[in-house]
């Protein structure tokens, strides 16, 4: 979608994701994403959106500008603590699988720092759907 001049596009399972698009996590069926969440962020709902939100259970990967981010059951936390493998030599790269309490199978994350413009995101959730996004500087529907 696109604010400005950062954006990303979401897919899930291969199908574009306009609502995950500029928005803020946990909020996507309830808020119409886009333009109009940056400028309510210090109003009377407290928006908070980002770029790009990946998936639809308790957990949401995000990507803010290049920079990745992670929620778990609504709450922000340190991505650094759930990566399992953290590469910065050729590119800046977080991967990480959790399990949480009550579910049997993990969820499944990787962030990739392209440049300092963009970010690649991917998110599979444990019953196997699958999130991707791009993320960073000319992203998005204002940048066809």
């Amino acid at each position: 979608m696109a604010y400005g001049n950062w954006g990303a596009r979401v897919y899930k399972d291969t199908k574009r994701m306009y609502q995950w698009e500029d928005q803020t996590p946990y909020k996507e069926s309830e808020i119409a994403s886009g333009y109009i969440q940056a400028f309510l962020r210090n109003g009377p709902l407290k928006l908070n959106p980002y770029h790009a939100v990946l998936g639809e259970k308790r957990i949401r990967l995000c990507g803010y500008k290049n920079t990745p981010v992670l929620f778990i059951d609504g709450k922000l936390v340190e991505i650094g603590t759930y990566v399992v493998t953290h590469n910065k030599n050729e590119r800046n790269t977080w991967r990480g699988a959790l399990i949480l309490t009550g579910e049997s199978k993990p969820y499944m994350f990787e962030a990739i720092q392209f440049d300092n413009n963009t970010i690649s995101l991917d998110l599979t959730e444990p019953d196997g759907t699958v999130w991707n996004a791009i993320c960073g500087y000319e992203y998005g529907d204002d940048f066809k």
